[in-house]
């Protein structure tokens, strides 16, 4: 609601300003030309280039973008000439203009030294498509690869987060975090239009890119080496989003989806819970809330238990125990008595899209305009999950043949491997998930050009999602591997991302300014996330089988319910100022320099409350409340009934009257769990663009970053050194990128760079925080700093043809104190955290091709096909810490000193094959993702690692149009239905520490334009 909120006012301008621009020329008997000049030495367009209809001796200059329109051109054929100052004048003749259409005319214009005798003529560089995103790269300082809202489109990719799979060196981890060469989210950086975005995950770095619908997007830039104008905190990668901005022409699209999925789809058996009325818009209407006697009680505040109930000390009077009564009824009786999963129906998943834009003008001023909007509800469902905890027991790895099960919860359990678990208790066994999403996004932008040489834009975007998910599981835990222990946990995790930016460009004689003034807010929302633990004993009796329910004790701690609430917000402002000169040799140049500040805020706060059972006085009547946990699962709503909350009798002995209570609730936070955390960020650079020869072109410089972190835990009682995590850090980052231009269309690209990479708040954070499905924890380290990293990178690239491709690469990454995951061991318990490590490397090269069949082939039928992929090798060594190598070689005295970067994959292929026949309206794609088994935890000691298993997947998509302005698109993912499988293998066994199936998924979608 709060998004909702912020941004109504700013969409509704954006609707009004929409609706205003109604494009006559659709109707009128005018025409309009448009297009771009492009410079045919530098491949940079042309800003105030002059275009000219003789006939009618009206004309109009390029912008910034080196775009050109001119509008209400009565219909009919004309002479069109092109010229600019130093360039060869160029005269087109015979333009056709036709009523309520756009004629493109673009040109690349060459300086009159080059004296060509005919005009070259190229399609038109519209950013959005793959051809110019590849003359970008091809002109670009940097090494880079992009995907464009056409392959976007083409691929059925629904956010961008599937979108980046397409990227060459790029892997997608949960679905939402993107791995770039291998690194995770710490070396990966995220930019909306050049601005950096605010993180809502309370434990990563990276952006969670599925919060972007991909009908939001004009491309994805993904830059692997560093300049000085770009931030230094990225070594694997820095993804710049690009939403839509000044379109040429009016247009207007709307789509509509369905998607279903196999074993999820129209089934009756999808586990849920309750929800509230606004979950189908992304949110919580307040049902989940944390209720006001709660939210209003200080944390800190004791709540009265059952031994204040049954005080008997001097002074404390049976109205003071009734005082105590009352409020421990009020408290219990707060929440409601779901804690449950249910089995309820659902449809397939849906989704919607709309996207307009075009031009108008106000007060005789050029007025671009864009608005998108989106929604969808999906649902997903696994049935055969599996979770297990393997530990190496009784030995050495000589000594022993078998890991042994700490934890599993599993459907099919596999007897030979849980030797230690009760076959009676099988038939309890589960893992099940299901989860209910519903998003939605608007992004919209308007922009002024007072004169084609200055432009400002204001855009502004908003997502917001909200996802309930219910899980069931049943196995065991070492505590009583002979008795099942089950869990259910329900949970809703909202969230949301506001951004907005003001910005401008500027283009004088001799210099160009462009600035940008950005504001985000991004957060998650947690509320009633409800965790219920018990035990289900089966025992052979006389009579058969007896089985035995039971809450509580060891093996199942009490249930629990919490609320976690991050915040997250950011300001930044940067100015990148470009003053063009002419080198001695006479060639064109430029010194580009800037500044940029950026403050970070985030806060954290969570609050945790757990029922307990309580137990009469001695000599009352005992209330066995485990009794009523009968039946096939449970009587879980019996056990929660309000007539089992809070007090339930009373005791009196001669004059005292105590009270005995039922279920009862606590609150167990831990202040040390709320946190906030600042961060800034002072940048300045200066980098040069020089072409030293016709054919080298070197872009050097360097940037300063000052970096003040500050995280802050809310517990007092803690020292200093444990409560406040600090980091202050001047850097200074080289930068060296050079361009051997082989020929016209072959390039050599060197570079070496030094970046760095910050710890997130979470990181720097003392808490602990207890995973509800695996039981792991996990503490942050105050005393972390932050990692250098130096980058050595070569490629070589072959621009063959417009939209083609060839490309190797070769990289390098030297790391000092890089931050790993490692085990802490604390007397007998053991929790994940994080330390630097000495050093670690990454290295590798990658390979790339994109080929039109119809340029190897004079076959018209293969013209219509193209074929592409990538192919990326990763080595990876991270030094392993001392202390913990200490442990490792007390089971394994051979073990290696060294391991794998978490997250990294070995390998990574994506491959694709499209056919498009545009005259016809058809086009087709196969696409092909898989990734190498890769690093997913550190286990303790000589245990092996967790490793993600290899994965491939194949999608495919068939798009037709049904008229001129309607058009079909199927599309089917997962066709081999690939699985997630998490394993740790001993001694050739596979033992699976996670796993789910996936199902196919096939859409359809029916898509309405106007253009």
């Amino acid at each position: 609601m709060r998004a909702i909120r912020s941004t109504a006012l700013i969409y509704a301008i954006l609707a009004v300003a929409t609706m205003a621009a109604t494009p006559t020329l659709l109707w009128g008997q005018t025409g309009t030309l448009s297009g771009t000049l492009v410079d045919g030495e530098t491949g940079e367009t042309l800003i105030g280039a002059n275009v000219l209809v003789t006939e009618l001796t009206q004309g109009t200059t390029t912008d910034l973008d080196g775009r050109y329109i001119i509008s209400g051109i009565p219909a009919g054929d004309y002479t069109v000439q092109l010229s600019y100052i130093g360039f060869q004048t160029v005269t087109v003749n015979t333009v056709t203009i036709s009523a309520g259409e756009i004629t493109r005319i673009d040109y690349i214009l060459q300086p009159e030294a080059v004296g060509l005798d005919e005009v070259v003529v190229e399609a038109r560089a519209i950013r959005n498509t793959e051809a110019n995103l590849l003359r970008d790269r091809q002109k670009a300082s940097a090494v880079s690869d992009a995907i464009s809202a056409e392959a976007i489109s083409r691929s059925g990719s629904g956010d961008a987060a599937s979108a980046m799979t397409k990227v060459t060196g790029a892997s997608v981890v949960g679905g939402k975090y993107v791995f770039i060469r291998g690194l995770g989210d710490r070396y990966t950086n995220t930019t909306l239009n050049g601005s950096s975005l605010p993180s809502a995950d309370p434990d990563k770095k990276a952006f969670q890119l599925d919060l972007f619908p991909s009908s939001l997007l004009e491309s994805i830039v993904t830059l692997k080496t560093f300049t000085p104008d770009k931030p230094g905190d990225f070594s694997g990668g820095l993804v710049d989003i690009s939403t839509k901005t000044f379109p040429d022409q009016f247009s207007f699209q709307f789509s509509a989806s369905a998607t279903y999925e196999d074993g999820v789809s129209f089934t009756d058996s999808f586990l849920g819970y309750d929800g509230g009325a606004t979950d189908w818009l992304g949110y919580d209407d307040g049902t989940r809330g944390l209720p006001g006697i709660l939210a209003n009680k200080p944390q800190e505040e004791e709540m009265p238990d059952e031994f204040d109930l049954k005080d008997v000390r001097g002074g404390i009077t049976n109205e003071i125990r009734a005082g105590r009564a009352d409020t421990l009824n009020l408290y219990s009786g707060a929440f409601n008595d779901q804690m449950y999963a249910s089995l309820r129906s659902v449809p397939v998943s849906y989704g919607f899209s709309t996207g307009v834009g075009g031009q108008t003008t106000f007060l005789n001023l050029p007025i671009g305009y864009t608005g998108s909007a989106t929604y969808g509800r999906s649902y997903s469902m696994y049935s055969d999950g599996e979770y297990g905890q393997w530990s190496l027991i009784g030995g050495t790895v000589n000594d022993v043949d078998n890991l042994t099960p700490n934890t599993t919860f599993t459907s099919v359990p596999r007897g030979e491997l849980l030797s230690r678990a009760d076959s009676l208790e099988f038939g309890n066994y589960k893992n099940q998930s299901a989860s209910d999403e519903a998003s939605w996004g608007l992004s919209g932008t308007i922009a002024v050009r007072p004169s084609p040489r200055h432009e400002i834009a204001l855009t502004a975007l908003t997502s917001q999602s909200g996802k309930s998910q219910a899980t069931v599981l049943g196995g065991f835990r070492d505590q009583a591997p002979q008795v099942t222990f089950a869990t259910q946990s329900l949970s809703y995790q909202e969230r949301s991302l506001r951004s907005y930016q003001l910005r401008g460009k500027h283009a004088w004689t001799r210099s160009n300014l462009e600035w940008k003034l950005s504001r985000g807010a991004n957060t998650q929302y947690e509320p009633d996330l409800r965790f219920l633990a018990y035990d289900i004993n089966v025992r052979e009796v006389t009579a058969g089988v007896d089985t035995l329910y039971s809450l509580g004790g060891g093996n199942a701690p009490a249930p629990q319910r919490y609320f976690r609430d991050l915040n997250e917000s950011n300001w930044e402002f940067k100015a990148d100022l470009t003053i063009p000169f002419e080198m001695a040799s006479g060639r064109p140049a430029s010194i580009k320099t800037g500044i940029a500040t950026t403050a970070v805020d985030r806060t954290f706060r969570q609050r945790r409350f757990d029922y307990y059972q309580g137990r009469p006085l001695r000599g009352s009547e005992e209330v066995n409340f485990t009794s009523i946990l009968d039946g096939a699962g449970g009587d879980l709503s019996a056990y929660f009934d309000p007539d089992n909350m809070g007090v339930i009798d009373t005791v009196n002995v001669g004059t005292i009257t105590a009270f005995v209570p039922g279920l009862y609730l606590l609150e167990t936070s831990p202040l040390f769990a709320n946190y906030d955390g600042g961060r800034n960020v002072m940048a300045a650079y200066q980098m040069i663009d020089a072409p030293v020869t016709s054919r080298l072109r070197i872009i050097a410089g360097a940037r300063f970053e000052a970096t003040n972190i500050q995280n802050e835990s809310l517990d007092m009682t803690l020292p200093e050194s444990q409560r406040v995590g600090r980091i202050s850090k001047i850097d200074v980052l080289p930068s060296l990128n050079t361009v051997f231009e082989l020929t016209s269309t072959m390039n050599v690209r060197m570079a070496a760079t030094r970046t760095i990479a910050r710890p997130t708040f979470r990181e720097l954070a003392p808490f602990q925080s207890y995973d509800f499905v695996g039981g792991n924890i996990k503490q942050g380290n105050p005393a972390l700093d932050r990692t250098t990293i130096n980058n050595y990178d070569v490629r070589w690239e072959w621009f063959r043809n417009p939209g083609e491709i060839i490309a190797a690469s070769i990289f390098r990454k030297a790391f000092s104190d890089p931050i790993e995951t490692v085990i802490q061991t604390v007397g007998e318990g053991q929790y994940l955290s994080y330390q630097n490590v000495p050093t670690a490397t990454v290295q590798g090269f990658e390979l790339e091709g994109r080929v039109n069949l119809g340029n190897l082939t004079s076959n018209t039928f293969l013209s219509g096909f193209s074929v592409g992929g990538n192919y990326s090798r990763i080595i990876s060594t991270v030094d392993i810490p001392d202390e913990e190598m200490v442990l490792i070689r007390a089971g394994n005295p051979d073990a290696s000193a060294s391991r794998e970067l978490e997250g990294q994959s070995p390998y990574i292929i994506n491959a694709n094959i499209s056919f498009d026949r545009p005259e016809r309206g058809l086009s087709a794609s196969v696409y092909l993702n898989r990734f190498g088994r890769r690093l997913t935890a550190v286990t303790q000691g000589a245990t092996p690692d967790v490793y993600e298993n290899a994965r491939t997947e194949v999608d495919a998509m068939l798009s037709k149009s049904i008229s001129r302005n309607v058009r079909l698109r199927i599309s089917a993912k997962n066709l081999l239905e690939s699985e997630v499988r998490q394993t740790q293998t001993f001694k050739g066994t596979e033992y699976t520490y996670f796993g789910y199936s996936r199902p196919r998924t096939v859409s359809f979608s029916l898509a309405f334009g106007i253009n």
